[in-house]
């Protein structure tokens, strides 16, 4: 019997010591995710001034706006197929492609389009 509470009391130790690690971990955890949250703010606080001023300069410049007025003409503007002729049918690429920059400005294909119709 006395082999059994030995091997008990061992136990007990082992589950303390284990307790006590567990717990320092769980400390340093929680100040690594205040400090995690306090450079998740500063980056914000860095990023979003270079962000809204990007933003700003983004502006279409002529080769775009040229491109879009080619589409609406009737001409491919991907890569796959540019300047050959659409037809009556439109291209997921063009649009896509043409779309896609507009999303940057947060404006439509459409908008673009009728920028550029004469």
């Amino acid at each position: 019997m006395n082999n059994l509470t030995t091997l008990l009391n061992d136990f007990e130790e082992k589950v303390k010591k284990l307790l006590e690690e567990y717990l320092e971990i769980k400390a340093y955890v929680s100040q690594l995710e205040e400090e995690n949250q306090k450079l998740r703010q500063e980056v914000i606080k860095f990023y979003k001034p270079l962000q809204e001023e990007a933003k700003k300069e983004r502006k279409p410049g002529p080769g775009f706006k040229n491109l879009a007025r080619l589409y609406q003409e009737g001409f491919h503007v991907c890569h796959a197929h540019f300047g050959e002729a659409r037809g009556d049918e439109d291209c997921l690429w063009c649009i896509t492609f043409i779309k896609g920059r507009n999303n940057e400005r947060g404006e439509s294909l459409d908008e673009e389009i009728r920028k550029t119709a004469p």
